[in-house]
C-alpha cells in the first residue's frame, strides 16, 4: 500500500488507520502489533485527526465524522457503503432492510458480503447492520466489538 498507515490502541481494541492522497482509505480492527508509517506528513496528520475523531466517538462524544474518505470497490459495494452512511447514530437495520433500501431485495447475501468488505469501519457504520432476528452477526472486528459499539451508541442517545 502506498500512503501512510498507523496502528492505534482504543478501549475496544487496536485499529489500523490509513490515508492516501488527502483521504482516509482504511480504518480496520487489527491485531497487528507493528506500526507501519510511511508516506507524507499530510497523510500522517490526517491519520492523527481520524484517530482523534474515532477516540471521541468511542467515548460517546462524537456522533458523526468529519473526514475526507475514499473507498474503492465494485459499483454494487459502493452503493451499499453509501447506504450505510445514511443509518443514523444509535440505530440499527437488518441486512434485509439494507437490501430493500438499495432496491435489491433479493440481494441480502450480496449486501452482507459488501458490508463485510467495508475497509472504513466506524466511518462507514457497518456495525449498525444486524440480522433479521435482531441478532448481531458478522463483523470484521468480531461480535464482541460490534455489540459494544451498538450498546455505546444506544447508551449515548439516552
Amino acid at each position: 500500500m502506498s500512503g501512510s498507515q498507523i496502528g492505534f490502541s482504543t478501549k475496544f481494541g487496536r485499529i489500523l488507520i490509513g490515508a492516501q492522497k488527502g483521504f482516509v482509505t482504511r480504518v480496520s480492527w487489527s491485531d497487528e502489533e507493528d506500526y507501519l508509517v510511511d508516506g507524507t506528513s499530510d497523510e500522517k496528520k490526517l491519520i492523527k485527526e481520524a484517530y482523534a475523531q474515532i477516540k471521541s466517538y468511542l467515548v460517546g462524544q462524537r456522533k458523526e465524522f468529519d473526514l475526507p474518505i475514499r473507498f474503492s470497490g465494485t459499483e454494487f459495494q459502493e452503493v451499499v457503503w453509501h447506504e450505510l452512511l445514511k443509518i443514523p447514530f444509535g440505530e440499527t437495520i437488518s441486512y434485509t432492510e439494507l437490501a430493500r433500501r438499495i432496491d435489491k431485495p433479493q440481494a441480502v447475501r450480496a449486501v452482507g458480503s459488501a458490508n463485510g468488505r467495508n475497509r472504513l469501519a466506524l466511518l462507514i457504520p457497518c456495525h449498525r447492520v444486524i440480522g433479521s432476528s435482531g441478532n448481531l452477526c458478522g463483523y470484521n472486528g468480531g461480535i464482541k466489538i460490534k455489540e459494544s459499539l451498538v450498546r455505546m451508541e444506544r447508551f449515548t442517545l439516552n
